[in-house]
């Protein structure tokens, strides 16, 4: 695989996240605090599995692709593994936790917690978007 093609995953999966990341923020959790508490459980249980075929693939072409640039020494990336490593940190300690409190019950604390802690990744995602894309353009 060639560096382009790297910078290419990077670029593609790093801006798809960007989108999804903007989708979750402004529209699904917030949507959270409208689902009845009668249905929450199985909603919630629908969300993390289908949102996880959306996002899983594309977070980790993102990690391996940046990875990758990164031994290559690619210009731009240490500041993209950076902000790679804001996302991934923030993910599985902040927001995957606040997922696995909601997934014992519907809780409006939590999902306000979930909301604003996500804008961690949400700014995160579009800095990281922007630096990708900028490597078309160096």
């Amino acid at each position: 695989m060639t560096t382009l093609h790297l910078i290419h995953i990077q670029q593609f999966s790093a801006c798809a996240m960007t989108g999804v990341i903007w989708v979750v923020q402004l529209l699904v959790y917030p949507a959270f605090r409208r689902i009845h508490e009668s249905a929450w459980l199985d909603y919630h249980r629908h969300h993390t599995r289908s949102i996880s075929f959306i996002v899983l693939p594309l977070m980790l072409a993102e990690l391996f692709s940046g990875i990758a640039l990164l031994i290559l020494s690619q210009d731009g990336q240490r500041m993209q593994i950076a902000l790679l490593a804001v996302i991934w940190f923030s993910t599985f300690a902040i927001q995957v936790p606040l997922h696995h409190q909601l997934a014992q019950g519907w809780d409006n604390a939590t999902i306000n917690r979930l909301i604003h802690t996500n804008w961690i990744r949400t700014v995160a995602w579009t800095a990281k978007s922007a630096l990708a894309l900028q490597l078309s353009f160096a």
